[in-house]
Order: structure tokens, then sequence, then C-alpha cells
């Protein structure tokens, strides 16, 4: 008689790889909140750290950057910096006025 192979009952793990949690280092620094109602920033704010304050893609920095629609551009040889207290004012001009505070105008 031929015996058959023991096939094992367990499933293998998982293959999904997950990405380890950068290191604090590379991390974009938190907003520290000050008075109520203000955000104190880095002096300096990289490309991803301007990114992640404004919510969107790195490529569209660049572009803007490339535009000359963003404030506070600082080039240092093929570095890009950009001053987070210009890019603070610059959210703040282009601030939509909500209807509340226009009055009702239904």
């Amino acid at each position: 008689m031929k015996t058959k192979k023991k096939t094992s009952a367990r499933r293998s793990r998982s293959t999904k790889k997950t990405t380890p949690p950068r290191p604090a280092a590379s991390r974009p620094p938190s907003p520290r909140r000050g008075r109520p109602g203000t955000i104190e920033l880095p002096r300096l704010l990289t490309v991803d750290e301007v990114a992640d304050l404004l919510r969107t893609s790195r490529g569209s920095i660049y572009a803007k950057i490339r535009q000359g629609t963003l404030p506070g551009v600082i080039r240092i040889s093929r570095r890009l910096l950009i001053d987070g207290s210009a890019v603070l004012r610059w959210l703040d001009e282009r601030r939509a006025v909500s209807l509340n505070d226009q009055g009702d105008q239904r």
C-alpha cells in the first residue's frame, strides 16, 4: 500500500510587505500651536513639508515653484527651501470668506 504524503494544514503567512515607519528625523515637523488659531512652523520648510501642509503632492508644489506662484522659495544650489511664514501669509490672503462672516445673503 502506498501512503499519501501529509500536507500541512497551516496556511502560509501573508507575503504582503508593510512599510516600516519613517525615522523621526525624516518626518515633517508637526505644527506647534501658539495662540488659538495660529500655527508656528519651522523657519524653512522642505518641499515635502509644504506638500503635507497644503495636503497636496510634491509635483504640484514643484509646479507652483516653476510658475512662480508659491512665495518664499529659496534655492541653495540644488536644494529648495520655502519660508514657512511666507506660505502662511500666502494662505491667509487666499482664505475664502464664508457666508456666516458676510451675513446671511440668501
